[in-house]
């Protein structure tokens, strides 16, 4: 009698489904939390600059804005997605925003990002 050696052809199809699924979702995924890390970095950076309480939350926002402009993120509104204030003397950095991604066929998923920095 021989021993069975190797993946039989069912547990192949089924091997290459899932990592197609799971590919076909990486793609679409990925470029969404590349681009949110990058404004996360933006937010921390702007956050870790030694005056920024003594400037207007108006001044913060640019900054902002042209950081997210120069690392090409295009997609991100700051006036709609963000909130640059002041609330109980602590100056407040966030965003929270939706992507929706289109996986296959009638497949889409919806992501929500959400970010705050509080800053004494």
């Amino acid at each position: 009698m021989r021993r069975q050696s190797g993946l039989s052809l069912i547990a192949m199809l089924y091997l290459v489904g899932t990592l197609g699924i799971i590919g076909a979702v990486g793609i679409k995924v990925i470029p969404e939390y590349i681009e949110y890390y990058q404004l996360k970095s933006i937010f921390n950076q702007v956050a870790a600059m030694p005056d920024i309480r003594e400037k207007h939350p108006a001044d913060v926002q640019e900054m902002i804005r042209k950081r997210a402009q120069t690392s090409a993120i295009y997609n991100f509104d700051i006036t709609k997605d963000a909130f640059v204030g002041i609330d109980d003397d602590l100056l407040i950095l966030e965003f929270k925003y939706e992507r929706e991604a289109h996986v296959v066929a009638n497949i889409d998923m919806k992501i929500t990002f959400e970010f705050t920095k509080e800053i004494e």
